[in-house]
């Protein structure tokens, strides 16, 4: 035994699956990959996060009110007109159609006013024509009259494929200095949603990251520490300034939490439903009510509220910007607001102390493997106290003393973890990863990379030892 751990080869060895499991883990499976444990996890985890942040640990996690601190939603989803879908296979296919003239007023205001708020972001696209022709070219000078500025003080939405842009029936609009790509990655068979703040291939970056980017007058470039051709997935960073201007890295790829979901966002304070008008408090104004009367409403709101986001979207029903994902469907808007916060929270950062703790873990995994059962003992009682396997154990314990059924189960658990011991420390970690660290492990190809390893070192060690024999 001690020859096996006096070893430089094997210590080696150690090193050099860690180093592959920790690749493993960030670099070479797609998140859309997931199997539905592992889409529970993350869909529980956000549960338990928005639980104990509104009734135990208030704030800790996020901002419960960071919707209503940050943003004045228009909601276009109730002001609109029917239009024909403009494609060859969709002739009595009818689709509604943002008030063109109503958003027309909008813009106006929004280039008349732009003292009276931080940003704007219009998550409507124009690619079909509207059903009152006067009311498009309303619409076209307003935005003409909009983005003339060298630094246009809106963004609108755009969707990119292959650094291409699904074309706008307005010009201005397909120019990608403008756009924010909102294209999402579904996977309807697992109900799924992967997000890129950057997409390889896309001149344009995601409309979040790009309105936190004119918003806080910061620029985000290329943060990966190895910059290995090919390896921008879901290890990629992106670097950029934060709020108070440190530099910070954040992950590329990752599965947006729902901290606010559509009726978290359905049930924020109105305007039109606010008489005593606490403007601190409110968050929603329907865009009809927003234009009525020369803009009165919202030049009477932005006179008090003057540092908010101006989010023009639909919410609610009687849209069709919905997309499907683990938390079931979702607006495209609620998406967009959600994955804006994650840019803000700061637990969605890139920390040296996260790659750490997956060092350890894999160390100590590859020591279980390399020198088998030479650390058995040690794995379990770290297991036992850093893990918090004691809990279950615990438990199972004093349902032993209160009947003797219990007994022969609470000996089998722990004897099984003492005998799996690694894929407990696997699970845990990756609870702990999504949980704090906001970053999901592909933990099923890891457990079975991990079980294939130990089989062919328990394999290797057995012949050796078959061969040790004989020679004896």
């Amino acid at each position: 035994m001690r020859n096996k751990i006096n070893s430089f080869k094997l210590w080696l060895l150690t090193l050099a699956i860690t180093i592959f499991l920790l690749w493993l883990s960030l670099f070479a499976f797609n998140l859309t990959w997931l199997v539905k444990p592992e889409q529970s996890l993350v869909k529980n985890s956000v549960k338990l996060k928005k639980y104990l942040n509104k009734t135990i640990l208030d704030g800790l996690f996020y901002d419960n009110r960071f919707i209503e601190k940050n943003f004045l939603l228009i909601n276009t989803a109730q002001d609109f007109n029917i239009g024909k879908l403009e494609e060859p296979d969709s002739i009595n296919q009818i689709l509604p159609i943002v008030d063109r003239q109503k958003l027309s007023k909008l813009f106006n205001w929004l280039e008349g006013n732009k003292d009276r708020y931080r940003f704007a972001v219009c998550d409507v696209r124009f690619i079909n024509k509207g059903i009152d022709s006067l009311g498009d070219k309303a619409l076209q000078k307003s935005i003409n009259r909009l983005l003339q500025d060298e630094t246009p003080k809106i963004i609108f939405a755009g969707q990119f494929e292959q650094n291409k842009v699904a074309e706008s029936i307005f010009n201005e609009l397909n120019d990608a200095s403008v756009l924010g790509n909102t294209n999402y990655v579904e996977k309807n068979d697992l109900d799924f949603l992967d997000y890129s703040l950057v997409s390889e291939g896309v001149s344009s970056k995601s409309l979040p990251l790009l309105l936190y980017e004119k918003s806080y007058k910061t620029k985000s470039s290329d943060g990966r520490l190895l910059k290995i051709e090919g390896l921008d997935g879901p290890m990629g960073l992106i670097k950029l300034n934060d709020t108070i201007g440190n530099t910070i890295r954040m992950w590329n790829n990752f599965v947006p939490e729902m901290l606010f979901s559509n009726d978290d966002i359905s049930s924020l304070l109105s305007y039109e439903s606010s008489p005593d008008k606490n403007y601190s408090e409110i968050a929603f104004m329907r865009l009809g009510r927003a234009v009525d009367s020369d803009c009165i409403n919202l030049d009477d709101f932005c006179l008090h509220e003057k540092d908010r986001i101006i989010f023009i979207g639909a919410f609610g029903d009687w849209h069709n910007d919905k997309h499907d994902t683990i938390y079931g469907q979702t607006d495209g808007s609620v998406i967009l607001l959600n994955i804006y916060q994650s840019i803000l929270n700061t637990r969605s950062y890139f920390t040296p102390f996260f790659l750490v703790i997956l060092f350890v873990v894999f160390f100590l995994i590859s020591m279980d493997i390399v020198f088998s059962d030479v650390f058995k003992s040690f794995l379990f009682k770290l297991l036992y106290c850093v893990f918090f396997f004691w809990v279950p154990i615990m438990i199972l314990g004093g349902l032993s003393i209160l009947s003797p059924v219990f007994k022969k189960p609470a000996e089998a658990f722990e004897n099984w973890i003492k005998e799996e011991r690694h894929y407990f420390i696997l699970i845990v970690t990756a609870v702990i990863a999504n949980f704090w660290f906001n970053k999901v492990i592909n933990i099923f190809v890891l457990i079975f990379v991990v079980y294939l390893l130990h089989r062919i070192f328990n394999y290797f060690l057995k012949d050796n030892q078959e061969k040790t024999n004989t020679i004896v």
